[in-house]
């Protein structure tokens, strides 16, 4: 059951509910913060640091040449078209994989991105862009 100054307030009108005997609304504020650096665990500066646990480095990007995709898959499959002498269509890559064209654009980025081969792009008698992987 509500309270004599609850029920007071629940039936006060909407617009003098949170207003100050002047009229003036009240604005809720928070009391400042200070910031501080966070202390390592042990007191020194730099031993939190050497409490973490190392990681392996990443091997350069020239000794991880290109890591080959599995056997069978569809990206097995369009770096075989790009690596024979003549290279690949846009067309012949569609039809040996089913994706459309701007995934087999997205997919050449990220080989030439991810794998660190480079994709030329040469146009053929037709006009049309032939792409080869030069290793």
């Amino acid at each position: 059951m509500p309270t004599p100054a609850k029920k007071a307030r629940m039936t006060a009108e909407p617009a003098t509910r949170n207003r100050t005997p002047e009229g003036v609304k009240r604005v809720k504020t928070k009391p400042p913060t200070t910031r501080v650096a966070p202390r390592s665990l042990t007191g020194t500066p730099n031993s939190f640091l050497a409490q973490q646990p190392t990681r392996m480095p990443k091997p350069p990007r020239l000794a991880r040449l290109f890591d080959a995709p599995r056997q069978g898959t569809k990206a097995a499959r369009i770096l075989e078209l790009l690596t024979r002498p003549h290279g690949a269509s846009v067309a012949e890559l569609i039809q040996a994989t089913g994706w459309q064209p701007h995934s087999i654009r997205g997919h050449l980025s990220g080989v030439r991105k991810k794998m660190g081969l480079t994709v030329t792009c040469a146009k053929n008698e037709d006009g049309r862009c032939q792409y080869f992987v030069k290793f």
